[in-house]
């Protein structure tokens, strides 16, 4: 087997956009501080504290973008080589003494020989069909010593065991939502942040709250590309047919109101208000991660009863073949 994969595009785009995102935000909160001389004390504190936070995701995401230029997965017979951003390494596959099969985030093979390790991800950031991406693995499979490789059986039945059909539709009590129609509501929030924020910052001659009207409006955008194409979601309350829109809304809803009601409330009022709503925010969050901790667990032991009855009985399906081979 000689082939050569390197990394999909959708790397590329996402660190190019991580970087023009995170840097527009970083850097309009350390120039809010450096330029314009205000907020003063914890607030500007906190500024800078935040441009810091997204000049480290710009970084981040500069890696993507060099890591979409230089890694590569190259296998030329025996020989695997990874040329990474940094490092390149090459596995002979028949000097393999260890190698463990994943089958989250798309699945991928961990290798170790002679102090060399190698991790490869199939269907995950490779560009490959899924007809190469089947014999990869399967030649994987078939190069390294059977009785070496580990959890096996548990990848090769998340990967390749038959599917049962789906529903037509979203289940019940749930309903579709989209990226598309999200795109309808973001553009024009971005738009109203930006006006806001311009208008409110002007008129009371503060460029701190024209600083945040762009950095809501970015904060909007970037939840248009972090929501999925299409999922299904449970409808709430105030989004009952657009479930998809409720984060955004909050936003929305926030970022213009502590724009306009800064300056037209007493500083005392003004710090309580924004107290309780940061007590209120942790309050939500550890509620939120409760839940999410134990739906997690729930299914963390259902995953580990289905992946016991597989192992078994894969273990018994290997024992009867050795049985008739031996006979």
């Amino acid at each position: 087997m000689r082939e050569t994969f390197r990394l999909s595009r959708w790397i590329l785009y996402l660190g190019l956009f991580g970087v023009v995102a995170y840097g527009s935000i970083g850097i309009g909160c350390i120039l809010v501080v450096m330029v314009l001389r205000q907020p003063a004390g914890y607030e500007a504190l906190f500024s800078w504290g935040l441009g810091g936070f997204f000049l480290a995701l710009v970084a981040m995401s500069s890696y993507l973008v060099l890591a979409y230029r230089f890694e590569r997965l190259v296998i030329d017979g025996h020989l695997l080589t990874l040329a990474g951003t940094f490092q390149t390494t090459e596995i002979d596959l028949t000097q393999v003494t260890d190698a463990r099969w994943h089958q989250a985030f798309g699945g991928k093979l961990t290798l170790a020989a002679g102090g060399k390790h190698a991790c490869i991800s199939f269907a995950n950031h490779y560009v490959m069909t899924s007809e190469q991406e089947q014999r990869l693995i399967e030649f994987m499979q078939s190069q390294i010593p059977r009785a070496i490789q580990k959890d096996w059986a548990w990848f090769r039945h998340c990967h390749f065991a038959p599917r049962e059909p789906r529903p037509q539709g979203p289940r019940r009590g749930y309903v579709l939502a989209t990226r598309k129609r999200l795109d309808l509501f973001v553009v024009p929030a971005a738009l109203v942040t930006l006006v806001t924020g311009a208008t409110v910052g002007a008129w009371l001659g503060d460029g701190v709250l024209a600083a945040q009207g762009v950095i809501f409006a970015v904060f909007l955008v970037s939840l248009r590309f972090i929501h999925p194409r299409q999922g299904e979601y449970q409808p709430t309350i105030w989004c009952p047919e657009h479930p998809e829109v409720r984060w955004p809304v909050v936003l929305l809803v926030v970022g213009c109101s502590c724009m306009v009601v800064r300056r037209f409330i007493p500083e005392p009022i003004h710090s309580a208000i924004m107290g309780a709503l940061a007590v209120a925010t942790g309050v939500f969050s550890v509620y939120v991660i409760r839940r999410a901790m134990l739906q997690g667990r729930e299914r963390l032991n259902r995953v580990r009863q289905r992946r016991a009855e597989v192992e078994a009985e894969w273990n018994g399906n290997d024992s009867a073949a050795s049985t008739t081979m031996e006979r």
